[in-house]
């Protein structure tokens, strides 16, 4: 090479946008030095968003189940998603959010990032989410976007939680367990509250008492509220269901077995309208139950234990088939619940039934 000739070197190009996001990243952490955050101002005013109201502070807390133990269901406690938000707005100078790295028709990744820009902590977390029922299939298209958005929003949680120190936000917990207690409340009215919940939501009240370990609302103390409450928070954020929660008994601890009297003879009626979704060519009979058992009882026991189906394979086929069968069907929560008319009459096709059901978790229906 001539000692003349002079060696180029070719600088990468650096484009607008990147000038941009540097720019703005600069400025941030100039302003982040300029006005660090306070401790005890970021104590004073997430505590004061936490106590705003009753609503806020029971969000703040979650408990999902990790599995069984000694017969009874363990769970996980944390500071849910809504904590988060109070906290990454209160404490300063952090940045964080999330976004989908991979989907498939069997799960969701997505990832969160954290940053503390006034002293440069950064972090990551990962969320991985499940889109196939208990049986395998994948979910429709729409839950799997629910579940994308409840992944996403976890991950931002859980990158957080890493640059904020938990030590930090623990007196923050603190104010949220007190409200969500209620103890300027008397005991006898925090009761009647969760009871009022139980009512709206249709849940069989042994349900929610056995989940607990409890034998009835007569037992429910501070420990059982806060328990409680970071349940429903759960089931809010999509950490669980209502049914992972409070699991309904199965039909064959719930009822009596179906004893069919014999010879009693099985009664012909008009077969169904073929608009209703049920074959017009299906045998239509009613079931007649013995005296001491329900139609509701009858119903439970030929679905799950004949037929092998759970409730909400049902519900969900029913609700397939419209109104004519069962009115408002999204408010009923157990077999017990459904009128004494409608059992007879679902009952009374209950060949159509079946294949009803059949199609519905061919489909692809509920877990």
């Amino acid at each position: 090479m001539n000692e003349n000739q002079q060696i180029e070197v070719l600088q990468p190009e650096t484009s607008a946008l990147e000038l941009i996001e540097r720019a703005q990243y600069d400025v941030a952490v100039s302003t982040a030095h300029k006005y660090p955050r306070d401790i005890q101002s970021f104590h004073r005013d997430a505590i004061a968003l936490v106590k705003s109201d009753q609503e806020t502070a029971e969000s703040c807390i979650f408990r999902r189940p990790v599995g069984k133990k000694n017969g009874r269901e363990e769970y996980a406690e944390g500071m849910s998603i809504r904590m988060a938000e109070i906290v990454a707005a209160c404490y300063g100078n952090i940045v964080y959010g999330s976004m989908i790295i991979a989907q498939t028709e069997r799960q969701v990744t997505a990832r969160g990032q954290a940053r503390d820009i006034q002293r440069n902590v950064t972090a990551s977390s990962e969320v991985v989410e499940s889109t196939v029922t208990k049986e395998g299939k994948p979910f429709s298209e729409r839950m799997r976007i629910v579940v994308a958005k409840s992944a996403l929003a976890k991950a931002r949680r859980d990158a957080l939680f890493q640059v904020v120190p938990r030590a930090l936000c623990k007196p923050i917990e603190t104010a949220a367990r007190q409200v969500i207690t209620g103890s300027s409340k008397p005991l006898d009215q925090r009761r009647a509250a969760v009871q009022g919940w139980i009512l709206k939501t249709g849940l069989d009240e042994k349900r929610v008492w056995t989940a607990l370990g409890i034998a009835s609302v007569a037992e429910l103390n501070d420990d059982q509220l806060i328990e409680l409450q970071g349940i429903r928070t759960a089931i809010k954020e999509g950490e669980m269901t209502i049914d992972d929660a409070f699991p309904a008994p199965k039909a064959s601890e719930a009822f009596p077995p179906v004893v069919r009297n014999p010879p009693s003879p099985e009664k012909e009626v008009a077969p169904p309208d073929p608009a209703a979704g049920v074959s017009s060519s299906s045998t239509v009979t009613f079931i007649q139950a013995p005296p001491d058992q329900s139609p509701q009882e009858t119903l439970a026991s030929l679905v799950v234990d004949e037929w092998g189906f759970t409730f909400a394979e049902f519900i969900g086929a029913i609700t397939e088939l419209g109104e004519g069968w069962l009115m408002k069907p999204e408010t009923i929560d157990a077999f017990q619940d459904i009128p004494n008319a409608n059992c007879a009459k679902i009952l009374g096709a209950k060949r159509g039934l079946q294949k009803a059901i059949e199609a519905f978790r061919a489909k692809g229906g509920a877990k």
